[in-house]
């Protein structure tokens, strides 16, 4: 007697010697507990540089790409707003970056991954200000098979770092800036260039974050004062200016029962963030 083996690709169904049965359809997703948990003390520059490295201008928000990351990875506030820091960073400086590199390189080629290690690494060290020795060690330590023209470059870009302020302050606006000339041509026919310079200016400065205390919540606006880092608008009653967005305060409260026994409505400390007009004025 001969026992046939039957390959079947039908999903339902599996291979078991000589013939086959059934398998349980399971439609259900997969369990979260499944996944193996990511550490929580994951290196913020490492996950900088994946996130430089899958953003695409017609993909998902950067800032998107952050919160996501900076969640499944459990970052402390302090780490996470370092990662921001650093996509944004390099992100709004990209063009002029890239103009560094070529200068320090002498226009020599880079693969994809070196070059976003370069960028990060020069963010750090020029623009972001940070420690020049931690900045370049834990760098290169994380750039792979490309850590030593990682160094090179860093180290050079630090010794001739007046050469590189010179480099951009003489660079035509759309380097120096790290805006599409497309944009600069439409506000040199409106602005002309004092206008241009300052406007481009005013764009590339991060804003500060202003929010809006929610006066449905009873004591919001005492515990958004609370909160270190908050300091409160005289001008605009309600409004706070935030070290850090105050990711807490966004989050919704459930509605419950008062201290009379009404229903109390659920709702956020914050009614909305935004970034401050620059002209003084709080669109609503």
């Amino acid at each position: 007697m001969r026992v046939f083996c039957v390959f079947l690709r039908h999903p339902g169904l599996v291979e078991t010697g000589g013939w086959v049965k059934p398998k349980p359809m399971n439609r259900r997703p997969p369990s979260r507990s499944a996944h193996p948990p990511v550490p929580a003390d994951s290196n913020p520059r490492l996950l900088a540089w994946q996130i430089l490295r899958a953003w695409k201008p017609e993909g998902v928000y950067a800032d998107e790409m952050v919160d996501h990351t900076a969640r499944r990875h459990a970052l402390s506030p302090p780490n996470r707003a370092f990662l921001n820091a650093m996509v944004l960073g390099v992100l709004r400086n990209l063009t002029l970056l890239d103009a560094w590199i070529d200068h320090l390189r002498d226009g020599g080629k880079l693969d994809h991954d070196t070059r976003g290690w370069l960028r990060l690494g020069l963010a750090q060290c020029l623009l972001l200000g940070l420690p020049e020795h931690a900045a370049v060690h834990e760098t290169v330590d994380l750039a792979g098979r490309g850590r030593g023209l990682v160094n090179a470059v860093l180290r050079r870009a630090l010794r001739e770092r007046q050469t590189l302020e010179e480099l951009r302050a003489g660079a035509p606006f759309e380097v120096r800036f790290s805006l599409p000339e497309f944009l600069l041509e439409r506000w040199m026919k409106r602005y002309h260039q004092d206008g241009v310079e300052k406007l481009a200016e005013w764009c590339q400065t991060p804003a500060p974050i202003i929010v809006r205390a929610n006066e449905l919540i009873p004591g919001a606006t005492a515990k958004l004062a609370a909160i270190p880092g908050n300091a409160a608008l005289e001008e605009h009653p309600g409004f706070f200016l935030c070290a850090d967005l105050p990711r807490d305060g966004l989050r919704l409260y459930r509605a419950g029962r008062g201290a009379a026994g009404g229903r109390q409505a659920g709702g956020a400390l914050c009614r909305e963030a935004r970034c401050q007009d620059r002209i003084g004025v709080y669109r609503q």
